[in-house]
């Protein structure tokens, strides 16, 4: 999918224009092994599968944080490619 295509998928799902295209841009660079799980949450948003890293988990950040499936699943992208600092910043309060 291109980015455009990402956002608009995104803005049906009940994102905002703006943040939208700023999710979008980051799912273009998911990391490889969270790919499948987006690929299978745009054909059905009811499948939210979950992942792993550094201790966190994608149904942790949905159910605790409140965050929406891109978001969580960004938030564990993070997590495997920057895990200090994005250990660091999830520890802190939102």
């Amino acid at each position: 999918m291109e980015k455009k295509e990402i956002a608009e998928l995104l803005i049906q799902r009940g994102y905002t224009e703006n943040g939208a295209h700023l999710v979008a841009q980051d799912i273009l660079t998911l990391h490889p092994s969270l790919m499948p799980l987006w690929k299978k949450w745009v054909s059905d948003p009811e499948i939210c599968q979950d992942f792993e890293a550094e201790g966190y988990s994608i149904r942790f950040f949905m159910e605790k944080q409140r965050m929406t499936y891109p978001a969580a699943l960004l938030t564990i992208d993070w997590l495997l490619k920057d895990p200090e600092e994005a250990k660091k910043a999830v520890k802190r309060p939102f």
